[in-house]
């Protein structure tokens, strides 16, 4: 039975990430699959409801302003160079 369930998940394995398979790339475009759905999702909810004239202003001005890929959510800070906190000493050694 180990075996069966070994082949099964290393088959499963391989099925997912085969090995001519750019994972950057496939990450990239489900990001921005997932992205332009949830844009379009809330668009759709936005223009649903009908609105008067100066929210129907403030409800474009929002569409306008979502975001069109993942590379405008997340902006990650550079990594410092050096450590953030320093190691502790080390323990004493004692010789008994």
């Amino acid at each position: 039975m180990f075996i069966v369930r070994a082949l099964f998940w290393l088959g499963l394995a391989y099925a997912v990430i085969r090995p001519d398979v750019d994972l950057r790339h496939a990450a990239a475009d489900a990001g921005n699959r997932a992205v332009e759905a949830g844009r379009t999702y809330v668009t759709s909810q936005l223009r649903s409801e009908p609105c008067e004239p100066i929210e129907c202003i403030g409800r474009e001005a929002l569409i306008s302003a979502l975001p069109t890929g993942p590379s405008e959510l997340a902006v990650l800070p550079p990594l410092p160079n050096e450590m953030a906190q320093p190691l502790p000493r080390p323990r004493p050694q004692h010789n008994g």
